[in-house]
């Protein structure tokens, strides 16, 4: 879903801007899009460090035998790949 918004740019930022859309073949609502994504998607890259830890961990568990960490069963699987 798109969503139209007015926003104030300084006319140096703007010119800038369209230079950049029409040398790259874009537009410069597509390039402040992609700057937009690229600054702010440092939350994504967060989520996916807290996924593999928890993969981590739930893998760590799942080789867990009578308390301990089978090192052997460990190792078998990483030599699978």
């Amino acid at each position: 879903m798109n969503v139209r918004k007015n926003i104030i740019i300084e006319q140096r930022t703007w010119d800038y801007m369209a230079g950049k859309a029409l040398a790259e073949k874009t537009s410069v609502s597509d390039l402040i899009e992609l700057a937009v994504k690229k600054e702010y998607a440092i939350d994504n890259i967060y989520d996916q460090r807290r996924k593999a830890v928890d993969n981590v961990i739930l893998m760590r568990d799942n080789y867990r035998q009578s308390g301990k960490l089978d090192y052997k069963a460990m190792a078998h699987e990483d030599h699978k790949y």
